[in-house]
């Protein structure tokens, strides 16, 4: 009891850390009476973060079973949703894991507690749990989602096998974030070929994962009437397709009914849980052992480079930044990959559309909308990466307005290099231009809030930040600026996608002109 009371101390001593190093920069002042404050402010913030989550997940997962009756059978209801609820934990698990271990690694938070007389334990635990803070408030969601099949199925023991395989995906995907973190942070220098080729690969594996995970829970509408189809067509191949995940958590929750066999599915998905846990027990050696004291690398051997004078274009700070940016994104994608997420819904909506051959006008401009109102989220994240390393930036002469200039256009350019080929595609697929108008009247949008954060946020920045986060009335002042870029586009959205066109370019054009004064 009294090393658990030790350990939950040294996790509070991390997180509060890693709170006062984010809000020092912006309030040089703050006191612990005032920090306690902002801790226990954050902790309810984590809460409600957590309770968003599980909604989603319940909501998504939930929707087959009240088709059971008019679109789907209860079967292919069963089916659809555990792959679901598979794939929305994979993805939701793997991507905040991914920030919150970049924060710790980052920040450096756990390499003072190396020296502290703990056991190696005790501090591999506390390794874990600031690493994994973020997916956390998930753990209730198995639990959500086990008694919600339990009734649906009248089976308690269906939704316990549904409860076993969720933590069971929980613990895979925070393995491979966990497991990919150090190959993507490890930091290799050099200019050689094998160099290149090492960050490269790197960054591939970790974007390759993400969009896995991701595009799997966008795609699924598709796979699963798939899936269900070709176990009714296997026929007596069936009893090996349940053995594979994530099929096995559909197929061992409607095995799991009959209570004589109950015990196999049950069994399986102990094993998987089981097999989960030790890859995440490796996962956390791998990452337990960079973040106490990693060194760079070098590949290859010393290399002459030749000293070449910048290009005059680079030497514009806002585009200077943009390419900085740009770089930086490729060579560790945690601290951006918000700037590539939205093209997982690009994504979606080309395959619905080419499915049904067509999607409603609305839907297509509030579903693209929303997106360029979410790459002001990519903007902050930009910023937040910066780190310790403002005043390098502002040694150099840049100004707020430069540093916001230039994580605006690092959104708009990034957003604007997937959104416009795959509207394109679509647009030409369907002999219809509206895909494309909206996804450039999106990239608009998402210029404006990028810009709209970026330049408030660059005002709470200094030389002397470290790290930095917004208070509770920071978001909301932040929140009334994006609705009042929402407020004039929404309308036009439903005028149709030239007004939609017409109001984001004057939107972006006023951004541009307060960005610059």
């Amino acid at each position: 009891m009294a090393r658990l009371r030790e350990l939950i101390r040294l996790l509070g001593i991390v997180y509060r850390e890693a709170i006062y190093l984010s809000m020092r920069g912006g309030r040089p002042a703050l006191g612990p009476r005032e920090l306690r404050r902002i801790v226990r402010r954050n902790k309810v913030g984590h809460v409600a973060l957590g309770l968003a989550i599980l909604s989603a997940i319940s909501l998504l997962s939930s929707g087959p079973f009240l088709l059971v009756g008019q679109q789907l059978e209860l079967e292919e209801a069963v089916r659809a949703s555990a792959l679901i609820y598979a794939t929305t934990m994979l993805a939701f698990s793997f991507m905040l894991c991914s920030s919150s271990s970049w924060e710790v690694q980052e920040l450096g938070l756990l390499r003072p507690l190396v020296l502290l007389p703990v056991g190696g334990r005790e501090l591999r635990a506390v390794a874990f749990l600031a690493a994994t803070s973020d997916v956390l408030p998930l753990l209730i969601a198995p639990l959500a989602y086990g008694i919600s099949a339990s009734l649906v199925l009248d089976s308690a023991l269906a939704g316990l096998v549904g409860a076993l395989y969720g933590y069971a995906s929980m613990f895979l995907a925070v393995a491979a974030s966990l497991a990919l973190a150090p190959l993507v942070a490890r930091r290799v220098v050099g200019a050689s070929l094998r160099a290149r080729l090492a960050r490269a690969v790197s960054t591939i594996m970790f974007v390759a994962c993400l969009a896995l995970f991701s595009l799997l829970s966008q795609l699924i509408e598709l796979a699963a009437p798939a899936v269900s189809g070709l176990v009714g067509v296997l026929g007596p191949l069936t009893h090996v397709v349940w053995l594979i995940y994530p099929f096995s958590i559909g197929e061992g929750m409607l095995m799991a009914v009959d209570v004589g066999a109950a015990w196999i599915p049950l069994s399986l998905a102990l094993v998987y849980l089981v097999l989960s846990v030790l890859a995440l027990d490796r996962a956390l050696g791998r990452f337990w052992s960079v973040v106490v004291g990693a060194s760079p690398r070098r590949l290859g051997g010393p290399a002459e480079v030749e000293v070449r004078a910048p290009p005059r274009i680079t030497m514009e700070p806002s585009l200077g930044l943009l390419i900085k940016d740009l770089k930086m994104a490729y060579r560790d994608p945690r601290s951006s990959y918000l700037l590539f997420a939205p093209a997982m819904v690009h994504v979606a909506v080309l395959t619905t559309a080419l499915r049904l051959g067509w999607m409603p006008q609305f839907i297509v401009g509030s579903t693209y909308g929303l997106l360029g109102l979410i790459m002001s989220a990519a903007a902050y994240q930009l910023i937040v990466a910066e780190g310790g390393r403002f005043w390098l930036l502002f040694s150099c002469g840049l100004r707020r307005r430069e540093l916001a200039l230039g994580k605006a256009l690092a959104c708009l350019l990034s957003y604007t290099a997937y959104a416009l080929p795959i509207n394109v595609l679509l647009s030409a697929s369907l002999s219809s231009p509206m895909y494309v108008v909206h996804a450039a009247s999106s990239a608009l949008l998402a210029f404006s809030s990028s810009a709209v954060l970026a330049r408030y946020v660059a005002e709470l920045v200094g030389p002397e930040t470290e790290a930095i986060g917004l208070t509770g009335l920071d978001g909301l002042l932040l929140a009334g600026a994006l609705s009042a870029l929402a407020v004039p586009y929404d309308p036009a959205v439903l005028a149709g996608p030239l007004p939609t066109l017409l109001v984001a370019l004057i939107e972006a054009v006023v951004c541009l002109f307060l960005l610059l004064i």
